[in-house]
């Protein structure tokens, strides 16, 4: 839960929580409707069947009873309209929310370092440095998005399922979740091994890439000094490296996926297992209509399983890049206050005109 205590996030995120919570219950919205329109095609062939489907039973529990064909016909398009513009607005608020975090974090990152002195700015080389203008900013993006955000979503979708299911029968539901919590440690001890992995993983990727640059720029170096080919060599072994690092992650990453999306099959097959060794007096449309419900709840299980990850993987950006907002901040010492660079005269600039003494030196922006 280390992203609840990042002063970057409470300050410049959860700081228009007013409007996050907006972009939530607009996403919440969304998805109630998609289940709500599932049921609604099960309503229509009730009404032309005469005959219950379970889906038409549930509907009357939300007290929506349908019986004219017409009826369903409005109400189905009033929950699309309502569908299409939730969700049309929850993502293009949350999207644009995104844009301006990442916007004044490289502005307030671009400030800080252009005012670092020369010293301490050549510690490392500049091509280090632009990672984070690039390579660092799309992890960010999805930790707001598709982590923090739509991981919140989806859990609040959950707990609004679970109530339903409960709703209709609280033994099967008390059943289902207490199979589903034996399963759990499997998937926290799949989380462990990822989440060690993605540091390594994203060193890795950063040296390869740094490698890369440093040889562009001294390409006509490495020709006069004859390595070429030493670096070539270099570079495919920094490049296999990365990808075994990249094959353990997969492998793990494609066994949680196959889990999850087994979860809730897995889940319906005990349900039904159960229910054959004894049945309960128990309608056939309300089994359908529990069925149905559970399966809506498979797409959200599965993206709050991931949000940890896409999570730690954003962070790791955020603090790299917080760690060089700080960094001027550490080695302020650098910086003596007389300290004074010279101005360099620009290519343009009438060489004999004499320059004001105010103007050949200035101090350093602190």
């Amino acid at each position: 839960m280390d992203w609840l205590k990042n002063k970057t996030l409470r300050t410049d995120w959860f700081g228009a929580f007013p409007k996050l919570g907006l972009y939530l219950i607009l996403g919440w919205i969304a998805s109630i409707s998609t289940f709500l329109l599932s049921l609604m095609v099960g309503s229509f062939f009730d009404i032309h069947l005469t005959g219950l489907t379970g889906k038409g039973i549930l509907l009357e529990k939300f007290g929506l009873k349908i019986t004219q064909i017409q009826h369903l016909f409005i109400i189905m398009a009033s929950v699309l309209v309502l569908k299409v513009g939730s969700q049309y607005w929850e993502r293009k608020g949350i999207n644009q929310n995104a844009d301006l975090f990442l916007t004044r974090l490289q502005q307030r990152l671009f400030r800080r370092q252009l005012r670092w002195s020369p010293k301490l700015f050549s510690e490392r080389p500049f091509s280090k440095y632009l990672l984070k203008y690039s390579g660092d900013l799309q992890p960010i993006r999805n930790l707001l998005v598709n982590g923090i955000h739509r991981g919140i979503r989806d859990i609040m979708f959950l707990l609004t399922g679970l109530g339903v299911l409960f709703w209709i029968n609280w033994l099967w539901s008390l059943t289902l979740i207490g199979i589903g919590l034996m399963t759990l440690p499997i998937f926290i001890l799949l989380d462990s091994r990822q989440l060690k992995i993605i540091p390594a993983k994203r060193t890795q990727k950063n040296d390869l890439l740094h490698l890369v640059a440093d040889s562009f720029s001294k390409q006509s170096q490495l020709h006069h000094k004859n390595q070429v080919n030493r670096t070539v060599r270099k570079f495919n072994t920094k490049s296999e490296e990365l990808l075994a690092i990249n094959r353990s992650y997969q492998h793990l990453e494609s066994l949680r996926h196959a889990l999850v999306n087994g979860t809730g099959p897995f889940l319906i097959l005990i349900l039904l297992i159960l229910l054959s060794w004894q049945w309960t007096e128990v309608s056939v449309g309300s089994l359908l209509a529990y069925l149905l419900v559970l399966g809506t709840l498979v797409s959200p299980i599965r993206n709050v399983i991931k949000a940890p990850e896409i999570i730690e993987k954003g962070m790791l950006s955020l603090r790299k890049i917080d760690r060089t907002l700080r960094k001027r901040e550490r080695k302020k010492s650098l910086i003596a206050a007389d300290e004074t660079i010279p101005i360099v005269p620009l290519p343009y600039q009438d060489q004999k005109t004499p320059i004001p003494q105010s103007q050949k030196k200035f101090s350093v922006d602190r």
